[in-house]
């Protein structure tokens, strides 16, 4: 009987333990300072029993999560001199990074229960995903103008993005008629929900990654490629149509639209008065700014940036008081920690390729490392458009696909260090 370790018990717990957790911004309310509290409690838990009790593995994850969080730290410190930034809002813009400490321990699971994390982490995709479609025909349909976001904050959720990835590369990778049935009716479900949320940046990385993931799939593919290929063909067709009748029926296709022509005015030097307006209304706009304001401020400070807590405010873009949240995770990063911070991503994401160009020249047929790679673009393409890289679910997803990437390059390997 396969045994569970403390470790991948608690990261189940915690990854339903999403479907319950607030937004981040509840953190200063009575409920959010008792749930927060004990998922803290938990990841303290999880860690202390790996540092005292297991003998950590000082390889390259646990030299890259020590070079960040001392990067943090360093930024942080830097920011609270430079910048009068307050010791809490140090904290709070470390803690959501926090989670990256699992990288010491995640990557040396056994198969079985990475197994069941996905199935766990595929089941909250799927449950948010129905939680979408309901709030959508309760508060939206019929109400133009109304976006499911207004009312549940949680329809930004990574978990519906990951799980229909999930559940493709099982509809393809499967032989069995039933199971293909059922893999394709969720992957319908949690996808449709995605389009409901009217949410351009969420659709948009599902269809990059997913793109990702089938080509990887079919060159790697040894056994029934033209199967393989069929089936991937079939799933792209049918969400596809999903994107483009969803779009026709909410105000996504308009606000792509209007993205459009946003950027076109952008790139005008003689913009006029109301030019210059559209820009700042809708989404794009904002986020232009926000770059803008990134730069600017990363000039100021360009080799530790304005360090982590770091709150800007900009008279063109309505937040109100100052914020530390931006919609691009690159520009955040060289706005708060500057070239070093820079460097450390760089250096990141060189390591990640190098252990997926080993994979597939090393291993052959399909196996999940495809399924990680394809998540971790996911993440870097929602996180580059989206201001989701701040959330714990980002951070959770983000180090169990790099740490299950990593475990099946040490298996390939024959060691469990590198």
């Amino acid at each position: 009987m396969n045994k569970y370790s403390l470790y991948s018990k608690i990261f189940i717990i915690q990854v339903i333990f999403l479907l319950f957790l607030p937004p981040l911004g509840e953190l200063n309310t009575v409920k959010g300072v008792i749930l927060y509290g004990f998922y803290g409690l938990l990841s303290l838990i999880v860690v202390i029993n790996y540092v005292f009790k297991e003998k950590i593995k000082f390889s390259k994850p646990t030299y890259f999560a020590i070079a960040f969080f001392l990067i943090c730290l360093i930024t942080g410190i830097a920011g609270m001199i430079s910048n009068d930034t307050p010791f809490s809002d140090l904290i709070r813009g470390i803690l959501p990074f926090s989670w990256y400490i699992y990288i010491i321990f995640l990557p040396y699971l056994k198969k079985f229960e990475y197994d069941a994390i996905i199935k766990v982490i595929t089941a909250v995709g799927v449950i948010r995903a129905v939680q979408i479609i309901i709030y959508y025909f309760v508060y939206v349909y019929g109400n133009a103008g109304q976006r499911v976001t207004f009312y549940l904050v949680e329809a930004i959720s990574m978990m519906t993005m990951v799980a229909t990835l999930i559940l493709v590369y099982a509809f393809i990778k499967s032989r069995n008629i039933y199971k293909k049935i059922v893999y394709l009716i969720l992957s319908l479900i949690t996808y449709i929900a995605i389009v409901l949320t009217a949410t351009k940046s969420m659709v948009l990385a599902v269809l990059v990654a997913m793109i990702v993931l089938i080509v990887l799939m079919i060159c790697k593919d040894d056994r029934s490629k033209r199967n393989t290929l069929t089936k991937s063909c079939f799933i792209i067709c049918v969400l596809l149509i999903v994107t483009f009748v969803g779009m026709s029926n909410n105000d996504i296709g308009n606000r792509w639209k209007e993205s459009e022509n946003i950027i076109k005015e952008e790139i005008k030097v003689d913009n006029t008065k109301e030019q210059e307006e559209n820009i700042k209304d809708g989404s794009v706009g904002p986020r232009i700014i926000e770059y803008k304001v990134a730069i600017s401020n990363w000039k100021e400070s360009p080799i530790i940036g304005k360090g982590i807590g770091f709150r800007w405010k900009s008279d063109e873009v309505e937040y109100g008081e100052p914020v530390m949240f931006m919609h691009n995770m690159v520009v955040y990063l060289l706005m708060d920690t500057g070239l070093l911070g820079m460097v450390f991503l760089v250096l990141l994401i060189i390591s990640i390729m190098k252990v997926l160009i080993s994979l597939l020249i090393n291993k052959r047929g399909i196996h999940d490392y495809i399924l990680s790679f394809s998540v971790i673009i996911l993440a870097f393409v929602y996180g580059n458009f989206f201001a989701i890289f701040r959330n714990i679910e980002f951070t959770l997803m983000c180090v169990f696909f790099v740490s299950y990437l990593i475990n099946e390059y040490y298996i390939d390997k024959g060691k469990k260090d590198a």
